[in-house]
Parts: C-alpha cells; sequence; structure tokens
C-alpha cells in the first residue's frame, strides 16, 4: 500500500511539472532551438548610399559544447558554409556577420543548425538575435530582424503596418526555401482594406530576394501569395536615417 501511495504521488509531482513545462512552451514568444532562420541580412550600400551591415548574436544556454552550421542564401541561390564551435554557455557577436564569417557582401538568408549536421543533437540548443544597422549624420540606427524556429510554407500570410511616402520607403521580401522557382505575388492594400498595388517576386530556388512598393500608402498593409515554401516579410524605412520597421508575415490558415 505504501508503495502505491508513493507511486502515485511520483505520478502528480511529474504530471505537475510536465504541465508546467507545457504551459511555458505555449506561451514563449521565442524559444532556443537547434534551427533558427534570420530572414534578410545584408552587407550592402543601400537605397540612399548608406552602408547596411548584420549584427548578429548568438548564445548557447546549454552545457554543452557543439558546433553550429551557417548557411547563407544569397540572390541567386547560391548557399555559402561555416562553422561556428560555441563553448557551453559561449556568447559570440558580430557586428557585421556576412563579411566577418562569409567575407561576403550583398543580402541574403541565413540558416543556423546544429541538430541536423553530423554528430549533431536535438541538446545543441541555442539563441539567434539579428539586426542590420547603418550610420547616418544623426548617429547609428538599427532595424531588429525577427528570427524564427518555424518551418517556411505555402500559406497566405500578412505583414501589417507599411508605409510610403516622401518620408518613407518600404520593401517587400521572401525567401524561397524550396528547390523551384517560387512566385510569389504580394498584394498591397491601404488601411481600408483598398487594393494599391500588386508586387510580383519570381525567386529562384533557395534564394532571397527583396524589391521596393512602387506606389505611395499611408499606413497599410501586405498580402503573401506563394506558390511554393517561404518565408516573407516587409519593412518599412524613414528615407533620413534609414531607421527601419521589419514585419515578418504572419500565416493565416481559415
Amino acid at each position: 500500500m505504501r508503495k502505491t501511495i508513493l507511486l502515485l504521488v511520483w505520478a502528480l509531482v511529474n504530471s505537475i511539472a510536465f504541465a508546467k513545462q507545457a504551459n511555458l512552451e505555449r506561451h514563449a514568444i521565442q524559444v532556443a532551438s537547434t534551427t533558427v532562420v534570420v530572414p534578410t541580412s545584408a552587407n550592402a550600400v543601400g537605397a540612399t548610399g548608406s552602408t547596411f551591415q548584420t549584427r548578429i548574436s548568438i548564445f548557447n544556454p546549454t552545457a554543452f559544447a557543439y558546433p553550429i552550421q551557417v548557411t547563407f542564401y544569397d540572390q541567386s541561390g547560391t548557399m555559402s558554409m561555416a562553422n561556428i564551435n560555441m563553448s557551453s554557455g559561449q556568447l559570440r557577436v558580430y557586428d557585421n556577420f556576412l563579411g566577418g564569417v562569409f567575407s561576403a557582401t550583398g543580402a541574403g538568408t541565413l540558416k543556423f543548425e546544429s541538430e541536423q549536421i553530423v554528430g549533431g543533437s536535438p541538446d545543441f540548443q541555442f539563441v539567434v538575435n539579428a539586426e542590420v544597422w547603418t550610420i547616418s549624420a544623426g548617429g547609428r540606427y538599427g532595424t531588429s530582424v525577427t528570427t524564427t524556429i518555424g518551418g517556411a510554407s505555402a500559406a497566405e500570410s500578412y505583414s501589417p503596418g507599411i508605409r510610403v511616402d516622401s518620408d518613407f520607403r518600404s520593401n517587400v521580401g521572401c525567401f524561397n526555401d524550396s528547390s523551384s522557382t517560387n512566385t510569389i505575388v504580394a498584394d498591397v492594400f491601404d488601411a481600408s482594406g483598398n487594393l494599391v498595388t500588386t508586387v510580383m517576386l519570381i525567386v529562384p530556388p533557395n534564394a532571397w530576394s527583396q524589391t521596393a512598393i512602387p506606389a505611395n500608402v499611408a499606413s497599410g498593409y501586405v498580402r503573401f501569395r506563394p506558390a511554393g515554401s517561404a518565408y516573407c516579410w516587409a519593412v518599412a524605412v524613414n528615407n533620413t536615417t534609414n531607421d527601419g520597421h521589419f514585419v515578418l508575415a504572419s500565416e493565416y490558415v481559415p
């Protein structure tokens, strides 16, 4: 009888612990992962002549030491790879990640992986923070780039909060996470839901693409309709400071 009671208590304690952990996972905004995608990164001269670079911070919160394989996908779909070795509890910060790690210029998508490579493990979790930044007459300005641990999909998705006028420009972009050419339709709407313009992105396999919205919109949103799996986004940028607002597209599946 005493053994039975002990077993019941043990089961109850573990079920409470599991419920607490499940609750944490449901409500987490971001979690450490073995795969992290940074949808857009740059080491390039922008539309106003400013140089944009990408600041990447990588943190290993685990008790393990392991390599992270990083793949850089450019506008043509060319892939460059590098390994970053992480000690337990280590933080690495790069102010110009593309230049420092890949000696690369241009723009593209970064994918960080630690489980899928040879010798990888689901225990090799890490955290990545990303920012595209520039220097202007007023000082340093940055655009925080939302990272994602979820897989790409062909679902309809939305980026709200864009603006195109004399003070702001806005771009739409996508990374084609497939081995076939991906045609992505980006419909631009105003705040009242009126269609303002449509931008077409024809993206080569495993390639990054971004283009400007060619019509004025005071306050609007973008609806992305990809033919294949993709990560999409919009970014509104101040024409004077180059300070930007990055909006990773959110999927909507009714």
